[in-house]
């Protein structure tokens, strides 16, 4: 490959850098085409910040399985639903200190 290739690709690379921003809007979490009444797309952490930990997860990989990890992005959604199931199958005395049910909101941590 001549010096003259590796330069196009460096700049190439570098404005794909620029217009990407891996760490605030991934693209594979910003994929949707739904978008909210003011016309931004809506990203997946729009949805998933209102979710309890286990759901928001399951969510998460759903969401982003077809432009990632595939498979993979599915079995680890399926992992975070089983182990809400197991905890929701669970009797209540074995959930105090574990997490806190509500019908309105969900599941989260009790804080001590």
């Amino acid at each position: 490959m001549a010096v003259k290739d590796i330069s196009k690709e460096v700049r190439e690379m570098r404005e794909h850098m620029a217009n990407c921003d891996n760490v605030n809007h991934p693209k594979h979490y910003n994929n949707s085409n739904a978008k909210c009444d003011c016309g931004r797309r809506i990203e997946c952490i729009d949805v998933t910040r209102h979710m309890s930990f286990n759901i928001g997860n399951a969510v998460k990989y759903l969401w982003r399985f077809a432009d990632k990890n595939g498979l993979e992005d599915l079995k680890k959604a399926r992992w975070y639903l089983d182990d809400m199931i197991k905890s929701l199958e669970k009797p209540n005395d074995e959930l105090v200190g574990h997490v806190c049910l509500s019908k309105d909101v969900g599941v989260f941590p009790i804080e001590y």
